[in-house]
């Protein structure tokens, strides 16, 4: 096929060989090797699984089991396509390993029973570590490092991500958005603690869920805001708030009843002096069990301006002797309430 040989035999175009090969050494050579070149002394057939002479071990490409320890090395940037399209590719760039998929889903699978799969990276100490694991035992995932979510970036939890936690510029969120949200503690006598800021540069608690008392602890002062009630009962029957201008109780439903069940206690309400201070102006004394007032002022009843320590404006009733230390002989006085001319006529049995 060629008018200027440049070897004994040379062939320009096809060849078709029916007979054997035979090499330098007379070797028809076997299944699976392959003809290599010994460099100044011709050709030679090799096995391709074994020989050093190639460098092998060599998988067939027809497949089939490779042999040897020796594994396979592909240079910088060389591609590994996987597919008919090429679609999943495996390189590295001299700097990074990449796995890259154009096609369909990356699937990960261990078919070995109770066995997990396991992603490990650098420990920032020289070595590896194991930073979280899909347990095939336990069929759940198993984080061994933290995990950090950026700003803005949300943990959704559930089918439809309704329970969302996440951080935006500083503020941090526990959003949900369907059904009631429930913070439990099932830990036997344990408490739930809500703690935040004190003020002075440390955290300390607000209010707990005492498991071990059944009962809800105030750590520090509440405030309500104006017009916000503080509601009581299981329909809210009785409830206290401020308005901005007074204070207020309200119960709607059954007895208003106030108790000081410490022994030998009393009960007093106090309000403004008018010097700017405060004083007691009614007295239920748990000791002496007398009721009795002590204001700085007049009682009035009937009357907004009364003009005596008891002012009374209007009829007064008694069932009993009225007790005068003006009178010697109290003992025999009877008061007359009521009379005909809008008088108090005291008898004192003397005529």
């Amino acid at each position: 096929g060629t008018t200027s040989p440049s070897q004994k035999l040379h062939i320009s175009g096809n060849m078709r060989l029916t007979g054997a090969f035979r090499d330098r050494l007379n070797s028809q050579g076997a299944a699976n090797y392959v003809l290599t070149s010994t460099g100044s002394n011709g050709t030679q057939w090799v096995d391709a699984s074994s020989s050093s002479i190639i460098g092998g071990p060599y998988l067939p490409l027809a497949g089939g089991t490779m042999t040897g320890t020796s594994g396979v090395v592909f240079p910088d940037n060389f591609n590994l396509n996987l597919g008919t399209s090429g679609d999943f590719r495996i390189f590295y760039n001299g700097n990074n390993a990449i796995l890259q998929n154009t096609g369909g889903d990356i699937v990960f699978e261990n078919t070995a029973n109770d066995r997990d799969i396991f992603f490990k990276s650098d420990d920032g100490s020289g070595g590896v570590t194991s930073y979280f694991y899909l347990d095939g035992s336990q069929t759940q995932t198993i984080f061994s490092q933290n995990a950090q979510f950026q700003t803005n970036a949300r943990l959704k939890l559930g089918s439809g991500g309704d329970l969302q936690i996440y951080n935006s510029s500083g503020i941090s969120f526990i959003e949900n958005n369907t059904g009631p949200l429930y913070i439990k503690n099932n830990a036997d006598d344990q408490d739930i603690i809500f703690q935040s800021d004190n003020g002075s540069g440390g955290v300390t608690e607000y209010f707990r869920l005492d498991g071990g008392e059944a009962i809800t602890v105030s750590s520090r002062d509440m405030r309500m805001v104006d017009n916000r009630g503080f509601v009581m009962g299981t329909d809210g029957d009785s409830f206290i708030k401020h308005t901005g201008s007074q204070f207020s109780f309200f119960n709607d439903t059954g007895h208003a009843i106030f108790y000081n069940r410490a022994n030998d206690k009393d009960f007093q309400f106090h309000t403004d002096d008018g010097s700017g201070g405060t004083t007691a102006y009614l007295t239920l004394n748990g000791s002496s069990t007398h009721a009795y007032f002590s204001n700085p002022g007049y009682v009035g009843i009937g009357t907004t301006s009364p003009g005596a320590t008891l002012d009374v404006a209007g009829a007064g009733r008694f069932s009993g002797y009225v007790r005068s230390n003006f009178l010697n002989n109290y003992a025999n006085t009877k008061s007359i309430i009521g009379a005909p001319s809008n008088y108090v006529s005291i008898y004192d049995g003397s005529g």
